[in-house]
C-alpha cells in the first residue's frame, strides 16, 4: 500500500480545501445564500445533538461559539441547498 508523506499530502489537501471553499462561496453568492446567527446556533445544536452532547458541553469541549462555528454552518447550508439539485442530475 502506497501512502503519501505529510510533506507530499499537505499541498494536495490545501489545494482541495481551497477549491471547495471557492466553490461554496461562488454558489452562495450566485444563489444569494446567507446565514443568520439563529441558523448558526441551530446548526450548533444539531451538531451537538448528533454527537450525543448538550450544546453547553459541545461548546466547552470544542471551544466554539456562534462566530467561530459560522463558516462550518454556512458550508452545511450551501451543501444542503446543493444536495437535491445534484440528486436531480443523477
Amino acid at each position: 500500500i502506497y501512502t503519501l508523506s505529510l510533506h507530499d499530502a499537505l499541498p494536495i489537501y490545501v489545494d482541495q480545501a481551497l477549491e471547495e471553499e471557492i466553490i461554496i462561496k461562488a454558489v452562495a453568492e450566485k444563489e444569494d445564500i446567507t446565514i443568520t446567527d439563529e441558523e448558526v446556533l441551530a446548526q450548533m445544536e444539531k451538531t451537538a445533538r448528533d454527537n450525543g452532547l448538550s450544546l453547553e458541553v459541545f461548546q466547552a469541549y470544542f471551544g466554539v461559539d456562534v462566530d467561530s462555528f459560522r463558516s462550518y454552518a454556512f458550508e452545511i447550508k450551501v451543501l444542503d441547498y446543493l444536495a437535491p439539485k445534484v440528486l436531480q442530475i443523477l
